[in-house]
């Protein structure tokens, strides 16, 4: 069955497999209809953030809480942050960043 729009909440935490396997499927092209993706207390690993550039074009909303997210899946946040036209709205709350981090997303911010 297709949606025309998903909206997907991870609470709880997701463990890196988890992501990873989420990852694999935004690759494979599964969730063209997702809009909207919160995920909390999970790792967020490298090449994920790319797999949503290219695996949900239509995501409108990226909600990322109390999750680990290194410079490496920052860097690529900024660039999938680039290659969203509809991405409007990041939210990263209580998420450590370090400075290296920070200064990444907000490449991506301009």
């Amino acid at each position: 069955r297709r949606f025309p729009e998903l909206r997907v909440l991870v609470a709880g935490g997701a463990s890196r497999g988890a992501v990873e396997v989420m990852a694999e499927a935004l690759r494979a092209g599964a969730l063209p209809a997702l809009r909207f993706l919160a995920m909390e207390g999970s790792h967020v690993v490298a090449g994920f953030p790319a797999a949503l550039a290219s695996g949900a074009p239509g995501l409108e909303e990226l909600q990322l809480g109390e999750c680990f997210v290194s410079t490496e899946a920052a860097g690529e946040l900024a660039g999938a942050m680039r290659e969203l036209p509809r991405l409007t709205r990041l939210s990263l709350p209580r998420v450590a960043l370090s400075s290296d981090a920070v200064r990444t997303l907000l490449s991506g911010a301009r």
